[in-house]
């Protein structure tokens, strides 16, 4: 007359508060390596935009007898953070060719106004600044760069009339992970690549 009761089976307390326990212990040490593995990865960025600066500079240099100098870009100041910054519109379009004319003056400097000048913009917004200023001295060849990185960073670009130019430095500069240090990424026309701050992303 009376039904059997099964007997019911299900999770105890201590065993749902392990549970949680070991899954907040995973998050705890995977949260913070995969930020940190996100921070790496945006510095292939950096990699790829100075090693193409540099092919547009040695392009640049080939047909008009001189390397370019031009403006520290998206903005003066480094990117903080991770954030991108979209280029402004007036970087995507050549010079006048009245301008063009001037691109190498008297003494082999350059005058050029803006980075498609040279012939390299970004594919899209940017995680670093960018800067490249030509230079009156070469690279030696097979020189590394990381003795000879600036305090700042940032390409220096020469004032009208410097000497000629036989060289450049172009580089890029970010604080991907909002500590206050900069990550800088420097490149000439007889090196490759240099990590001016290994370990900063």
């Amino acid at each position: 007359m009376f039904k059997a009761f099964r007997k019911q089976e299900g999770f105890t307390l201590i065993e749902l508060m392990i549970v949680v326990a070991i899954i907040g212990i995973l998050a705890a040490i995977a949260i913070p390596n995969f930020m940190e593995y996100q921070r790496k990865s945006r510095t292939s960025e950096a990699k790829t935009n100075t090693t193409s600066i540099k092919t547009a500079q040695m392009t640049f240099q080939g047909e008009r007898g001189c390397f370019a100098d031009a403006a520290v870009m998206p903005q003066a100041a480094p990117i903080v953070g991770g954030a991108s910054v979209a280029w402004p519109a007036a970087q995507f379009t050549p010079s006048l060719p009245a301008v063009q004319v001037t691109y190498c003056v008297v003494g082999g400097t350059s005058t050029v106004a803006v980075w498609s000048d040279i012939g390299w913009v970004p594919a899209g917004p940017t995680r670093f600044v960018y800067s490249v200023g030509a230079s009156a001295a070469i690279t030696a060849l097979g020189t590394v760069l990381t003795g000879a990185c600036p305090a700042v960073d940032i390409a220096v670009i020469p004032a009208l009339g410097a000497p000629a130019n036989g060289g450049f430095l172009a580089n890029a500069r970010a604080d991907q992970d909002s500590d206050g240090l900069f990550a800088a990424y420097m490149i000439a026309e007889n090196s490759n690549m240099v990590d001016c701050r290994p370990g900063e992303y």
